[in-house]
């Protein structure tokens, strides 16, 4: 295990610029080099469907030189992780707990697999420290800091999947989600991901009941339009990976003493055919 401070070359570039980041974190294994991170997220009790979108996508994602952020719950984080360990790739495990121990304890074989393939595991949480509530709402901060975009699978409406996505609304990242069609779209474990892809800012205010500066944020850049990108299917993977490249090949950097990577705002897309 190691220790990254802030100021330190391997401390995760797109974490460094958020207002929030861990003055520490906490690592085991590798991590990956640069700014190719995508946070795939949802559901711990995902459908078929939410099982399918967050195999594909980070199947996909991997295959292709991403490193897969989650955050090894059960449910989409493990799939997405065991999908990226599938396709060769690297998946990096954001915990809410110190890194002495694995959370969920049915998920150490995988963070065993995660480390053994060149993976890691991170935490901003000391040794010790024990998963409580406040920690995993917290770490999903860091799942979306850490990354170029945040894929959502499934979620409800309330959950911690949708605290990762006010996170990425927050720190000016791209969000995108899938979108269920037919039965799917009835299934209670999409209802936030119809919220995200098709009601608008200013709907989703007074949906979510949002206050502070995510309604501000709601109401000033997504008050007609929703808050997140459609994906709806493979078909289209090539677009995501392409806007994704996008986001940062616009990334600035600021002439200060940190010369910290920030993210431009991202240009939209819209995925149409099946997973």
């Amino acid at each position: 295990m190691h220790r990254l401070e802030v100021g330190d070359d391997d401390y995760p570039p797109w974490l460094r610029t958020i207002p929030d980041r861990p003055p520490v974190v906490y690592v085991r294994g590798r991590l990956p080099r640069g700014l190719r991170c995508v946070a795939c997220v949802g559901t711990r009790v995902p459908s078929s469907f939410g099982c399918a979108a967050a195999r594909g996508v980070a199947g996909f994602l991997a295959a292709r030189g991403w490193s897969v952020v989650s955050g090894l719950a059960l449910g989409v984080d493990t799939i997405a992780h065991e999908a990226a360990l599938a396709a060769s790739g690297h998946t990096v495990a954001v915990l809410a707990n110190g890194l002495d121990r694995v959370h969920p304890r049915q998920n150490e074989p995988l963070a065993a697999r995660i480390l053994a393939a060149g993976g890691a595991l991170l935490s901003e949480q000391p040794p010790g420290t024990a998963a409580l509530p406040r920690h995993l709402v917290a770490r999903n901060r860091i799942q979306s800091g850490m990354s170029t975009a945040t894929a959502v699978m499934q979620t409800d409406l309330v959950g911690g999947t949708m605290h990762t996505a006010r996170y990425t609304l927050l720190q000016g990242r791209l969000l995108v989600a899938a979108v269920p069609a037919g039965s799917h779209a009835g299934e209670p474990k999409s209802r936030g991901l119809l919220a995200l892809t098709q009601r608008t800012g200013t709907d989703l205010v007074r949906l979510l009941e949002a206050r502070g500066s995510l309604a501000e944020l709601l109401l000033r850049e997504f008050a007609d339009r929703p808050v997140a990108q459609q994906l709806r299917g493979r078909g289209d993977y090539d677009t995501l990976v392409a806007e994704l490249e996008v986001a940062i090949n616009s990334a600035r950097r600021p002439q200060s003493e940190a010369s910290s990577v920030l993210a431009a705002t991202p240009p939209a897309i819209q995925l149409r055919l099946a997973f």
